[in-house]
């Protein structure tokens, strides 16, 4: 019996360690570009592990809970980051507008997402993802604390 629940002790704490590490804040976007090649840079304010992986879209996020479709997703896998590391990424998948657009990180799914940070360069701010480029205050994100 002991035994057994020595597994189960194992299993469970096992379980939850699996999956996303990262909080809000533990990235910030410090560089994008829109004109010509897209690309990002973001600064890992915390050690990123090997294989942690970390979700770029340009999908806005609507206001009542979702993403807004149509747009790119780029999947960045860490090879090991250490905390100050700037990573920057030439983007594959999100189509960056000159006019105004955004970058949300997130961990986990799209239909259950865990942002890490976001930065909104459309000229309405912070509004709702009513078209490609705009988007909603990411679930769980503070403006000018870790997003911008």
């Amino acid at each position: 019996m002991i035994k057994l629940r020595l597994l189960l002790l194992t299993f469970l704490f096992s379980a939850l360690s699996w999956g996303q590490t990262l909080l809000p804040g533990d990235i910030a976007i410090v560089q994008f570009n829109s004109d010509g090649t897209d690309a990002m840079a973001f600064l890992a304010l915390t050690d990123i592990p090997n294989g942690e992986v970390i979700n770029f879209t340009d999908n806005g996020w609507i206001a009542s809970g979702s993403f807004r479709t149509g747009e790119g997703t780029h999947i960045w896998t860490s090879p090991g980051v250490a905390c100050g590391t700037v990573v920057t990424i030439t983007l594959s998948g999100p189509a960056l507008s000159t006019t105004g657009d955004q970058i949300l990180a997130y961990q986990g799914s799209a239909v259950s997402p865990t942002f890490i940070t976001a930065i909104n360069f459309d000229s309405t701010g912070w509004s709702d993802a009513t078209s490609a480029n705009t988007t909603a205050l990411p679930l769980g994100l503070t403006d000018a604390t870790n997003c911008v």
